[in-house]
Formats: structure tokens, C-alpha cells, sequence
């Protein structure tokens, strides 16, 4: 009786916190967004690719695009979001539907962060709190209202999903969950390969070798094993998203360095300070003041250090890359505004 009823509370405070995602999605983003003013130089080149594919280039994606940077459809430009806008245009002018799909895939984000917060903290108000942390600071949708980047601010939804997901797994060692979260890593990359390589894919890697349910912890063979059946899966299932990502790195423009200023110069003040040569200093402090407490208590675990070193060492790897001038080809996607975006709102 008591789990009936505490099972009942917590679904209508599930319930009750959706409501309330729902309505500060609606009124912070969806209603002036959808149909409103457009903002961002990305917005008009992902609308000419959205209109260009919708108008010439039936499903399954094939055939050449004449413009921008010019080349076959499969291994340039992001195509998969284009053709999930298709059946909004029902609804919707094209413009319209491919804001409606990117701020709902923003929702869905929000959503699905939610249930992450939630069962990660076993505390549904905890969840519902870190949530509306991560919607009140505009920091999920900064990148849509002033880059204009469609279509790789809706694909942030992937990584909650597949967090929850390995979550879950190494909770109950379903398998099939395994499998899902591998399904959808091949997805992302089919959505977005440089953008789903750096912020769901190696996230997703990093908790799968961290994170361990069992106080003892598992042998790393096992949990190398899981990596090796999610990476496999995901790459198998996105292999044209992968093969995208090859083209780009060593085929696209710019394989030498980044020419463009916003990969190296553009910084908002507030991040400038995150991105200078001290940081290297600071994360070598970091590492001594880990080893003195290793020293003094005898004890190192990999569940709470690797993914904090992990989001260092990918800050400090691209700070100094930046400043150097020494960012590759790929780098053009890894933009300060996209990469750090919840550094960068305000």
C-alpha cells in the first residue's frame, strides 16, 4: 500500500513538473521563437539546406548540392534533421517547421534531462529543481535565439537520453539497455558526427568506464567490454554520420588550421578568462591536490575523478589548441558560442 502510494505521489509530481517544463519552454522559447524573428547567420544556411533538400532531394539522402562549400549530400552538411522537418510542412511553412522541430527537440531535452536529474538524485523535487536550473539560464537555447545553429542545438537531447540510459544499465546490467544507448549514439551521429563525437559519444564513454553501482567496482575488462559493444553498435548504426566525420577531418576545407576567427578569437569576455595559458597551471594544481589526498587516504576512485578530469582536460586541451592557432579542420563545428555554450549564456 505504501509503494502504491508513494509511487502515486511521485507520479503526479512527475506530472506537475512537466506542466511546468512545458509552460517556461512555451513562454521563454517556443512562442516568440516559432514564426518570430530569426537571429543568426546559421538559421539562413541551415533554411537554405532545408529548402534545397525538401524541394530536390527525396529520402533516402543522395544526389549533389550546388552550393556553399558544394559536394554530395552524404559527407557534408548535417542532412538527417532536414528530413524530420518533411512532415511538419503539413502543418507549418518550411521556415516555421524547422523551428517548431528545433525548439521540440529542445523540449525534449529538458524532458529528458529531467528524468536523468531525477533518478541519478532518487529525488523527483532534486530533478525538478536542476531542471529548472538548466532552463532559466538560457544556456540550452543560446546557441538557437543568437547563432541561429538548428541543427545542432536540438540534437542536445542525445546525451540525457543515452546518460539515462547507461544509468540504468549499470543499475540493473540489462543488456538491452546497453544496446539502446548504442542505437542512439549511431543516431547522433547520423544527426550531427563532429558535434555528437565531442558532446554525446565521449560523455557517454567516459561514464560507462567511471561510474559503478557496486562499492567494490567491476574489473576495467568489463567495463572495457561495454565499451567496446557500445562504440561498435553506435558506429555500425551511424556508419554514414562516421564516414562524415572522416570526410570532413581529412577531405573537407580547411584540413591545415581554422581560418575563421570565431575558431580561435571570438570569445565573450566572461570566457576569456576559462580560455588563457593558465589554465594548464590550474589543472596541474588540480592533479597535485588529487595525489596528496590519495597520499594521505589511501583511496582512488575512478567513479567521482575521471569525468571531472575528462571536462578539464577537454577545456584546457582546446584552450591552448585555440591559442596556438594550431585547431584542425573539424574544429569549424567546435566554435567557442557552440562548444561552450553554457559558459557562454548569461
Amino acid at each position: 500500500m505504501r509503494k502504491a502510494l508513494l509511487a502515486t505521489f511521485n507520479l503526479i509530481l512527475f506530472t506537475l513538473g512537466l506542466l511546468v517544463i512545458i509552460y517556461f519552454w512555451w513562454t521563454l522559447l517556443a512562442k516568440n521563437y516559432i514564426g518570430g524573428e530569426s537571429h543568426g547567420g546559421d538559421y539562413f544556411n541551415a533554411l537554405t539546406y532545408a529548402n534545397f533538400i525538401y524541394k530536390y532531394h527525396p529520402f533516402p539522402p543522395q544526389g549533389w548540392l550546388p552550393f556553399w562549400n558544394e559536394g554530395w549530400l552524404l559527407g557534408g552538411y548535417p542532412w538527417l534533421f532536414f528530413y524530420l522537418i518533411i512532415p511538419l510542412v503539413k502543418f507549418w511553412a518550411l521556415p516555421n517547421a524547422m523551428e517548431a522541430l528545433a525548439t521540440f527537440l529542445i523540449l525534449l531535452y529538458f524532458i529528458s534531462s529531467f528524468v536523468l536529474f531525477w533518478k541519478i538524485s532518487k529525488n523527483i523535487l532534486v530533478g525538478f529543481a536542476l531542471t529548472l536550473i538548466t532552463i532559466y539560464t538560457r544556456a540550452s537555447y543560446y546557441q538557437l535565439t543568437t547563432v541561429g545553429s538548428i541543427v545542432s542545438a536540438g540534437g542536445q537531447f542525445f546525451l540525457p537520453i543515452m546518460l539515462l540510459l547507461i544509468y540504468l544499465y549499470e543499475e540493473t546490467r540489462k543488456t538491452k539497455l546497453l544496446v539502446i544507448s548504442g542505437l542512439l549514439g549511431g543516431l547522433a551521429f547520423l544527426y550531427h558526427s563532429p558535434l555528437a563525437l565531442l558532446t554525446t559519444m565521449i560523455p557517454s564513454v567516459v561514464i560507462l568506464l567511471s561510474y559503478d553501482s557496486k562499492p567494490a567496482g567491476r574489473k576495467i575488462l568489463i567495463k572495457l567490454r561495454d565499451v567496446v559493444v557500445f562504440l561498435t553498435i553506435s558506429i555500425a548504426t551511424g556508419s554514414l554520420g562516421v564516414y562524415t566525420l572522416i570526410i570532413q577531418t581529412f577531405e573537407g576545407s580547411g584540413v591545415d588550421k581554422c581560418t575563421s576567427p570565431e575558431c580561435w578569437g571570438v570569445y565573450p569576455r566572461h570566457l576569456q578568462t576559462w580560455l588563457n595559458l593558465l589554465a594548464p597551471g590550474v589543472f596541474i594544481g588540480f592533479l597535485l591536490v588529487l595525489l596528496v589526498i590519495f597520499i594521505i587516504k589511501r583511496r582512488f576512485s575512478l567513479k567521482f575523478l575521471t569525468p571531472s578530469v575528462f571536462s578539464l582536460l577537454t577545456l584546457i586541451a582546446y584552450a591552448v589548441l585555440a591559442r596556438l592557432k594550431l585547431i584542425d579542420g573539424i574544429t569549424n563545428s567546435f566554435f567557442p558560442t557552440r562548444t561552450f555554450w553554457a559558459i557562454n549564456a548569461k
